[in-house]
């Protein structure tokens, strides 16, 4: 099973629009960092309550890594060849898993 490190470290006030959304995994492979895993890039918004894509993948990798073998290929497969369509499909399917 894999384990995360999952807060939000940082105070936002009026003038910043995003902070860091520390999204950390306990073991980085080269699978997280192709769909987008870099310390810099999990960000959280102010306004919209939203994640950046980045988390949003990470997330979907981590449920369907879990639980979905084939799921999570298909989905790092849709990720590299950049069938954005086909990672939506999996994303929206496992939607309540990665924003609960």
């Amino acid at each position: 099973m894999n384990e995360y490190k999952l807060m939000i470290s940082n105070f936002l006030d009026e003038s910043s629009p995003a902070t860091l959304f520390e999204l950390t995994p306990f073991h980085i492979n080269k699978e997280l960092q192709n769909i987008g895993y870099a310390h810099h890039r999990m960000l959280f918004f102010r306004d919209s309550s939203d994640v950046s894509q980045e988390v949003r993948d990470i997330l979907l990798y981590q449920v369907v890594n879990e639980n979905f073998e084939q799921k999570r290929k298909d989905s790092y497969e849709a990720h590299m060849n950049e069938e954005y369509g086909t990672k939506q499909s999996i994303y929206e399917e496992y939607l309540s898993q990665t924003m609960a």
